[in-house]
């Protein structure tokens, strides 16, 4: 950081009119928000507030939630089609766990974290996710 940048300290909650109130977490450096039955997060931007191109995104997403939720089980169906059948069961029991939204590239990003409810509840390291750039969906994969 050269002497004249000037670092902007994000404040620790930011209230949206649409999106609520949501909570600055250092750690991840993004803010953190429940809205239309899923849960967030908005990547900080060298800012005090969530940028509203990021706002933005995150509304117009996380109000499609009858697209999202059959989104969900075309994908679920097509990862079964060609993965191994041990992992089925798994893979029929994936929720949203979290959406972060966040540019790269200048380009707008998102990555869709995919949990079952028990993997949610051990905290097990195994999340499921889906990559989106521009609307376009990946398929469902995982890390360890």
């Amino acid at each position: 950081m050269t002497p004249t940048t000037k670092t902007i300290k994000p404040v620790e909650w930011y209230e949206d009119t649409t999106l609520g109130v949501m909570f600055y977490d250092k750690d991840d450096n993004t803010w953190l928000g429940h809205f239309n039955g899923y849960n967030f997060r908005i990547a900080c931007i060298n800012g005090s507030t969530p940028h509203r191109d990021l706002l933005r995104y995150c509304i117009e997403t996380l109000s499609k939630k009858q697209w999202l939720d059959s989104t969900l089980v075309k994908k679920k169906d097509k990862r079964k089609a060609c993965c191994n059948p041990v992992l089925h069961l798994e893979i029929d029991g994936l929720l949203f766990h979290h959406f972060m939204f966040d540019y790269d590239e200048n380009k707008l990003q998102l990555l869709v974290q995919l949990a079952t409810a028990q993997q949610v509840k051990n905290d097990e390291e195994r999340l499921w996710f889906i990559n989106v750039t521009e609307d376009n969906w990946s398929e469902i994969d995982f890390y360890l």
